[in-house]
């Protein structure tokens, strides 16, 4: 018996051997006919459930802990570990900040790194060292999107926001350090 390809696929040999070729066509379709299924030796369960089930065995709360944050890490007192962290925080902020002046470009060790805060919203941003801080207060200001009328009269904060501000006519190297976090106030 000589076997065709058809449209639909390769008919097997020994599926058709009891029909003959004439019944290629209806037997198209395992549910028209009442055949014994041919085994092709592949296992008939769904190889996504298995999968999925897997998945949940190992992993039971995945979706429900994408949308939570990382658990409240303590923190260390060892200075060295203090230092090492600061050290990651400072790498992660030099790749997330955005130029303070966007005409300015600089070295790397030009540069000093900051976190400036404004009400609820924070932003990373660099300033070459040697620019006057009240520039650098305008600047970040127009970064944080700070109205013209409330960004009069402000300045830096360092630290804690019960610090004194920062002076605006000294540069702004000589009164930060890179890696702090600033706060935009109103004089």
């Amino acid at each position: 018996m000589e076997l065709r390809y058809v449209s639909w696929g390769i008919l097997r040999r020994e599926h058709l051997a009891h029909l003959g070729e004439r019944h290629g066509a209806r037997h198209r379709h395992t549910d028209a006919h009442k055949c014994v299924p041919i085994p092709t030796g592949e296992p008939t369960t769904d190889k996504k459930s298995e999968a999925q089930a897997l998945l949940n065995k190992l992993f039971p709360n995945v979706k429900s802990q994408a949308g939570t944050s990382r658990s409240a890490v303590k923190k260390t007192t060892d200075p060295a570990k203090v230092a090492k962290l600061r050290a990651i925080e400072l790498m992660r902020m030099k790749h997330k900040a955005v130029a303070g002046d966007p005409r300015s470009s600089a070295q790397p060790k030009d540069k000093v790194h900051l976190k400036v805060v404004w009400g609820t919203s924070e932003k990373v941003v660099w300033f070459v060292k040697t620019v006057v801080t009240g520039r650098a207060v305008d600047l970040a200001a127009r970064i944080c999107s700070v109205s013209r009328e409330d960004g009069r009269g402000m300045v830096f904060v360092l630290g804690d926001e019960t610090d004194g501000p920062l002076k605006n006519e000294v540069e702004l190297g000589a009164q930060v350090e890179d890696g702090d976090t600033v706060w935009l106030a109103k004089m």
